[in-house]
């Protein structure tokens, strides 16, 4: 995607992007101001987001490729699944969620509820809605439209789930909670009156 804000130029870097919104868009700021907690805001949004770099994301979009036509399927193809691919972003993905959990509990020791800080960062925000696919049929409403998709979801993650730990989803409640909503309404049918 690309983003652009009044006369300046397009940005399409979600780096870009971040500090754009954070810069323009009203409310608090997304990014600490402190540069030691930013630099670990980004960095663990770089982790999530990157899925040429073998971030979480683009495991979590190998699975959901093979999920949909099967491991020899094109789509599966056009984000570079193999076997040993396939295995590996299983574990992958599996990791990341331990490492969230680590996060999240060494947080809690200090007293914060968020991945970074004591405050609401894109970081939060980013994972809250990234970790969508692992557990997350609960938050979707099931229509006709979306029924496959939310099976794929069940079937490639299911094994994942008991890394989905009651922290790492009461953080992702609590979040989609305090921005005040939950990015899955997008599956709503579209019915023409």
């Amino acid at each position: 995607p690309v983003l652009w804000w009044n006369e300046e130029r397009p940005r399409s870097a979600w780096t870009e992007q971040l500090f754009l919104i954070d810069r323009v868009g009203p409310g608090r700021a997304l990014l600490p101001a402190d540069r030691v907690l930013r630099a670990q805001v980004m960095g663990l949004c770089h982790e999530i987001m990157e899925g040429e770099n073998f971030g979480f994301m683009h495991y979590v979009r190998l699975r959901l490729a093979e999920g949909f036509e099967g491991p020899g399927g094109n789509f599966a193809k056009g984000y570079g699944w193999t076997e040993e691919g396939g295995k590996r972003a299983f574990d992958e993905v599996c990791n990341f969620l331990k490492q969230i959990d680590g996060l999240l509990a060494e947080q809690e020791g200090k007293g914060s509820k968020y991945l970074v800080g004591d405050a609401l960062t894109a970081a939060d925000i980013i994972w809250a809605t990234a970790c969508l696919p692992i557990d997350g049929v609960s938050l979707v409403e099931k229509t006709e439209g979306c029924a496959g998709f939310l099976g794929i979801w069940e079937k490639q993650f299911a094994a994942c789930v008991e890394h989905f730990t009651p922290r790492v989803r009461a953080h992702r409640e609590a979040v989609l909670k305090e921005i005040n909503r939950c990015p899955v309404t997008m599956f709503k049918d579209q019915k023409a009156e």
